[in-house]
């Protein structure tokens, strides 16, 4: 049996964020989120066996910050998420129920250890854009994503977060363009999210999930017929 390749706990120590103590009102192990206004998030693939998705989440050192990976059930939800710190504690839970419990494309999204609703991402399908609303846990439009559709050309994919009426551009999520050769040849995609700095931090987590959220919609597929 392959097993999945777990996280490297021999990391230099100046490759990962130190852990930093609790702060009021943020939810546990989001407490790196306050200090910064942009984070990477790059797709990793250790073998072509790998059948489940992994990411690092990193800041612009290219110091890791988190590390995200799909869980596969037989008969599971359809998309299953964990954001882990350096320590491998969950941080983040990223639940999309299946199909048959639910047709609607929203993401739930969680904080453990309480598992305590911070959200959800929703999908909102459209014949020449990509649309989704960033919710609170009272299902109330806190933000909105707008993107170009599902094709695009050989050029960076932006999907611009705005104010729910669009009135005003708050941040944006990036597909970052890698050029001809490694976009044929290689499936590990690379994002960047921008927000404000003082932006509430669990709305910056539930960016942080609709970026990994875009990826299964837009970009597994391509993953996994490549495989």
């Amino acid at each position: 049996m392959n097993q999945e390749p777990r996280q490297d706990p021999t990391l230099a120590a100046e490759c990962v964020v130190p852990s930093m103590p609790p702060l009021h009102g943020v939810p546990p192990g989001l407490e790196y989120l306050t200090q910064v206004d942009q984070i990477l998030i790059h797709q990793k693939r250790y073998s072509w066996l790998q059948s489940n998705s992994q990411y690092e989440i990193l800041n612009t050192m290219g110091q890791r910050v988190y590390f995200a990976k799909e869980q596969r059930e037989w008969c599971g939800p359809r998309l299953d998420i964990r954001i882990t710190d350096n320590t491998e504690v969950t941080v983040v839970h990223l639940l999309l129920p299946t199909e048959c419990c639910s047709a609607d494309m929203e993401l739930e999204v969680y904080s453990p250890p309480l598992g305590t609703l911070i959200g959800y991402v929703a999908k909102n399908w459209e014949a020449f854009k990509s649309t989704f609303y960033i919710l609170n846990p009272a299902k109330e439009t806190v933000l909105k994503m707008v993107g170009p559709g599902w094709r695009s050309g050989f050029s960076d994919v932006n999907f611009k977060v705005k104010t729910p009426d669009e009135a005003h551009l708050v941040g944006q999520i990036t597909r970052t363009w890698r050029g001809l050769q490694k976009e044929m040849f290689s499936t590990n995609d690379h994002y960047s999210i921008q927000f404000p700095f003082d932006l509430d931090v669990k709305i910056k987590a539930l960016l942080m999930a609709a970026c990994l959220f875009i990826d299964y919609l837009y970009y597994d597929e391509r993953r996994r017929n490549n495989n």
